[in-house]
């Protein structure tokens, strides 16, 4: 049986393993991971959603779709936020 001590970093070390191969996606580096994530955002919303870090702040990725090799972010949710479309958050990820 795990110990629940265990289970807070085991969920940390994949939810920012996750945040890795978003931002991989989002640059176009791999098309078959960002296919992945495109399906896996529509398959997930509503709930149970698909989340990533953005500056430090945990973010729904509501929608989004594909070009060409890359992911396009189509609107996201910031945690205790309305839901608003990508383009207007201004700050380039990095």
């Amino acid at each position: 049986m795990e110990n629940k001590s265990d289970m807070p970093m085991v969920r940390k070390a994949q939810f920012f393993e996750y945040q890795k191969k978003t931002t991989e996606a989002l640059e176009g580096g791999n098309p078959e991971l960002a296919n992945s994530i495109d399906r896996k955002i529509k398959a997930l919303n509503p709930e149970p959603g698909v989340y990533t870090m953005i500056e430090k702040k945990r973010t729904k990725l509501l929608s989004s779709a594909m070009d060409k090799t890359r992911l396009v972010l189509k609107d996201i949710q910031f945690e205790g936020k309305k839901p608003m479309p990508f383009f207007q958050y201004q700050k380039p990820l990095s």
